[in-house]
């Protein structure tokens, strides 16, 4: 009897405490009412959550939730059970993968602004079957075992969160990207949401990141992350996701293998938008040979790439400063090192002489040198012939973009909060085709190092 009665005080509390919810102000305090609610739902004490003909008519009325849950699709993960909340209480949009994409935003700024929601969560979980389903397609070029075109489209979503969980090399990779993949969907929100970034300059909305543990049914609260600025940024400056750069790389060079008429806009009417100023969506470091014509090769139009183009794509200090300057105040936001087959800079780096290239002149014998690692890591892996020449053409890839990313603290920087990713891919000459490098691989040798004295005076570069 005296159980029961002790029984019954604590679920009137608890449910007194519920009906508060929809009165519940600030993230904080939505915040610890989830937190509450996994606690009973861990300690297998959730609340009986009934639903009666009066609430079903209250309901009816309108919604009141007190927090808004940004979740994954999977079965196991009902936000409703493992908050302990009852009907009308969490707004709650789910789809694979916990991604962001224009359905999952708009839904997102009817919560915040209609309703008043002051906290999101964004919410990943253990065993994530879209994050391993990106795992085992990554790198694939098997075109048998190639997902449907959604899928496709979901799964590169997720890739940006995969690559920095393997850069990471902490743990568990699927541990770690179903965390990046949580930060991934954060950062997407408030990058090309102007209505959530305003709410969260106000301090009226904060978005907090946590992955669920199937086992024990845990939610565990994740640090939470600087965005990039975006707090303070201009919201002009905040350009494409990676991924989204990417597949517009990846369209348009289909285009061009199809002998399709081009796409990209050269109109006089582009002309005169662009007179205002450039939002291009990638960076593409590449040679200067007249045969790699970015924006042909990848069907862009004006205003779409920041090319920088030098003999053999090698890194100097004016390479690296285009580079920071495209990433950092036009909102490029993916940096793609294109080799391609038959490059004469690198034909001659291999058929130079150990000691010195003093015959080629003073300026040539430097764009050798720089490129001679590459050509010395082939070699170790006894190739000869054309074959050198082909892996030292992918090895001066890898090693211009491990060069890039350890003097450039500004691309650091983008590539940790997720507003920039860098890639590496050889254009074929003969069949017009990409070989798209692998992003985590690393060139041993020592990285091409930018010249240390500073440029002459009046030499730079002007916005």
């Amino acid at each position: 009897m005296v159980m029961s009665t002790v029984r019954a005080g604590a679920l009137f509390a608890a449910c007194l405490c519920l009906s508060n919810l929809a009165a519940q102000t600030t993230a904080e305090e939505a915040l610890g009412a989830l937190r509450a609610g996994n606690a009973r739902f861990v300690q297998d004490k959730s609340l009986s959550q009934t639903t009666d003909d009066a609430t079903r008519r209250r309901l009816a009325q309108g919604q009141h939730p007190f927090a808004m849950v940004i979740t994954c699709a999977d079965s196991r993960v009902p936000p409703e059970h493992v908050f302990d909340t009852a009907m009308g209480e969490l707004f709650v949009i789910r789809v694979a993968g916990n991604v962001c994409d224009r359905e999952v935003l708009a839904s997102m700024e009817y919560a915040v602004e209609h309703l008043d929601v002051s906290l999101g969560v964004v919410l990943g979980h253990e065993g994530c079957g879209a994050v391993k389903a990106c795992a085992e397609h990554s790198g694939s070029s098997d075109e048998h075992d190639a997902p449907s075109p959604a899928i496709t489209g979901l799964l590169r979503r997720i890739e940006p969160a995969l690559q920095r969980a393997k850069l990471a090399k902490s743990g568990s990779l699927m541990a770690c990207a179903e965390e990046e993949n949580v930060y991934e969907t954060i950062s997407e929100c408030v990058r090309n949401s102007d209505k959530l970034r305003r709410r969260m300059q106000e301090g009226k909305f904060k978005l907090a990141p946590a992955r669920y543990r199937l086992l024990t049914g845990a939610v565990e609260w994740l640090s939470e992350r600087p965005l990039a600025g975006a707090a303070s940024m201009d919201a002009s400056r905040l350009g494409r996701a990676p991924h989204d750069a990417l597949q517009r790389l990846q369209d348009g060079h289909r285009r061009f293998l199809s002998a399709a008429t081009p796409l990209g806009d050269i109109s006089l009417a582009r002309r005169r938008q662009l007179r205002s100023g450039q939002k291009p969506s990638a960076v593409v470091l590449t040679c200067a040979d007249s045969r790699v014509a970015p924006e042909l090769l990848f069907d862009a139009g004006l205003g779409e790439l920041f090319v920088v183009r030098v003999a053999g794509n090698v890194l100097n200090e004016d390479v690296v400063a285009s580079i920071e300057y495209a990433v950092a105040h036009t909102g490029a936001s993916l940096v793609l090192v294109l080799g391609h087959t038959h490059c004469g800079a690198v034909t001659a780096a291999t058929t130079a002489g150990d000691h010195g290239h003093g015959d080629l002149g003073p300026n040539l014998d430097q764009l050798v040198a720089d490129i001679a690692p590459a050509v010395q890591l082939a070699r170790e892996g006894g190739v000869e012939g054309e074959m050198l020449i082909d892996r030292a053409i992918e090895f001066n890839v890898q090693m211009v973009l491990s060069g890039l990313r350890q003097q450039s603290k500004v691309v650091q920087d983008l590539e940790r909060t997720g507003r920039l990713a860098e890639i590496g891919a050889v254009y074929q000459l003969d069949t017009g085709g990409l070989k798209w490098l692998d992003t985590n691989e690393r060139a041993t040798a020592a990285p091409q190092a930018a010249p240390p004295a500073a440029p002459p005076a009046g030499h730079g570069h002007g916005r």
